[in-house]
């Protein structure tokens, strides 16, 4: 039996403007995806996107969990980074953590984040 190895991009996702979206988390998806392809071509594109999801999304506190491959994370990564728009809006896109494993724990409005190494 094969364990598929992946890593966890811990990103913060704000508005420029300073406003709470909650159409940010549903364009999330596509706007990585539209990024990947331009940075790094249709081919890198088709092999990220197996593994490729926003597996957490909280408007509010402006955190997101992408769940990419082990093999693709770098440059998905610096994909990421260079996002300024998603659905139209412009955001913000910071690194907070690169984890292997990784837990959502919902606990009222703030979110817990259990990591093991």
């Amino acid at each position: 039996m094969v364990r598929f190895k992946n890593r966890y991009l811990i990103l913060s996702v704000r508005a420029k403007d300073g406003r709470f979206y909650e159409s940010i988390g549903p364009g999330l998806a596509a706007a990585i995806k539209s990024s990947v392809q331009l940075q790094h071509g249709d081919e890198f594109l088709e092999a990220a996107a197996p593994s490729l999801q926003v597996a957490y999304h909280h408007h509010i506190a402006g955190v997101a969990i992408v769940r990419i491959g082990r093999a693709q994370h770098v440059k998905v990564l610096s994909s990421c980074l260079k996002l300024s728009l998603v659905d139209y809006k412009g955001v913000i896109v910071k690194l907070l953590k690169l984890t292997g494993q990784c837990t959502v724990r919902h606990a009222g409005s703030p979110v817990l984040f259990l990591e093991r190494f």
